[in-house]
């Protein structure tokens, strides 16, 4: 089964599950848009946290230049809490405070 656990790739099953997380956003979007519910997905940005150091260390070993902090993280996510409805788009990803595409080119 595919979404069970790959240890020797940590990196891309954390991917896919993210994936799915914007898909069912769409979808949630999509079914409740007339009950004034709002569904949406974000990315912190990759935070240096004891969480990725252990769970991807190679990658956490690499990029720990251009990490934020925990606190950078946990902002952006604040943010999205905090805003209006009327300010975001249902069904949207946001990054960096603002709505960012959700498929890669």
């Amino acid at each position: 089964m595919s979404l069970l656990l790959n240890k020797s790739n940590g990196l891309e099953q954390y991917a896919r599950n993210k994936r799915v997380q914007v898909e069912l956003t769409e979808k949630w979007a999509e079914k409740y848009k007339d009950k004034g519910i709002g569904f949406y997905s974000m990315h912190p940005g990759w935070a240096d946290t004891p969480g990725v150091a252990t769970s991807l260390p190679n990658f956490s070993k690499v990029f720990s230049e251009n990490m934020r902090t925990m606190e950078e993280g946990a902002d952006r996510t604040v943010w999205l809490a905090l805003q209006p409805k009327e300010k975001l788009v249902s069904g949207s990803f946001y990054f960096d405070r603002a709505e960012a595409p959700k498929h890669l080119l």
